[in-house]
């Protein structure tokens, strides 16, 4: 097949994260979290701005996945020690950018026409070499959903998408894209939308309209202690499809996972899932020093992508899914609260299987 050839039109993706409806049990290991330094072996510790996590194996080409209508959770914490202690002298990056309103109608996210045109998008996407904005002032209030309204927590979350811009706008405009600002709608039980129904505790990010959901069943789930840097990281999460999405990278992964097996195009799903996992980190890094986020914080949601694991859910260890295992979720998560270089989450070019597990 010409390498100029065209694809056929890409139609509206579909899908969703597809919480897990029982949680299952894990014993964490009592640790302290890290400033600085390599992660000890095993799932790696919490870990404020230190060096990423290494690399099981050298970067190399790989494999591919699939989906449309994006959902997640799960995210944490890491904070650079320099973000870490807020006080007036922090020089904050990005500082007189305001956000612009939310666009509830945005234009269509970039489609690749060609296999060049995919390839450069998937595998060397020119955002990857760009660092996010920070330290980035973010004042929102953080809310706990298991005891605000849904009116509060949309309102939260509407206001917050306003950090989440304000770390990525000036590398996404660097690297020649566009960054409209998605909507939060926050719903109870089932709610109809361009993606279908969405189900009850999950949070999404719909492609077919580039809007973000999120279920205020979600402040049930076992594990969050009403911790709302919990919440933030689901919505960094969900913000990181959006990423996706506008950089072409998401359009790539769908139509190439087509051609793919099964097994194939699971894994091409859980590297876009690891990808936004660590987009995630690369956020609350960076807003780190002014909501503040704190060790605690780090601690908890980083043990709480653990649990959000296909296998720690499910109990299966050997389960390919949609979305990675519990100690894959945290080492990208660990990578992306360990720097600002959004190329070091570029999970569709490592050789190791075990990091896309």
């Amino acid at each position: 097949m010409s390498q100029q050839q065209p694809y056929r039109s890409f139609g509206t993706p579909g899908g969703s994260f597809g919480a897990p409806q029982q949680f299952q049990t894990r014993a964490y290991p009592q640790r302290a979290p890290q400033f600085g330094g390599q992660p000890q072996p095993g799932p790696p510790a919490p870990q404020f701005g230190g060096q990423p996590p290494r690399r099981r194996s050298s970067p190399g080409a790989i494999l591919l996945t699939a989906i449309g209508c994006l959902a997640l959770i799960v995210g944490a914490v890491f904070i650079t020690n320099s973000l870490f202690n807020s006080d007036d002298n922090v020089a904050y990056a990005n500082e007189n950018y305001t956000p612009p309103p939310v666009d509830e109608n945005p234009d269509q996210f970039p489609i690749p026409e060609t296999y060049d045109e995919l390839s450069t998008m998937l595998y060397s996407n020119p955002i990857n070499a760009e660092q996010v904005s920070a330290p980035i002032r973010c004042e929102t209030s953080p809310v706990d959903p298991a005891t605000a309204s849904p009116d509060e927590v949309e309102a939260h979350f509407n206001d917050f998408t306003g950090c989440l811009m304000t770390t990525w706008i000036e590398p996404m405009t660097s690297a020649g894209w566009t960054l409209p600002r998605p909507a939060v709608t926050v719903y109870e039980g089932t709610i109809d939308t361009p993606c279908g129904d969405l189900p009850e505790m999950n949070a999404v990010y719909c492609s077919a309209n580039q809007q973000l959901y999120f279920s205020m069943e979600l402040a049930d789930l076992p594990g969050t202690s009403g911790n709302p840097a919990v919440f933030d990281m689901v919505m960094a999460h969900e913000f990181g499809h959006d990423i996706q999405g506008r950089t072409g990278q998401m359009a790539a992964a769908v139509i190439l996972s087509e051609e793919l097996s099964e097994a194939e195009a699971l894994k091409m799903s859980r590297m876009r899932e690891a990808q936004a996992d660590c987009y995630a980190g690369l956020f609350l890094n960076s807003a780190a020093s002014s909501v503040p986020y704190t060790e605690a914080d780090a601690q908890e949601v980083l043990e709480y992508t653990v649990a959000l694991g296909a296998d720690t859910q499910t109990g299966d260890a050997d389960i390919e899914s949609t979305h990675p295992h519990g100690a894959t979720r945290e080492y990208w998560t660990q990578m992306g609260m360990s720097t600002t270089e959004i190329g070091r989450c570029n999970t569709y070019v490592v050789s190791d299987d075990s990091l896309t597990d």
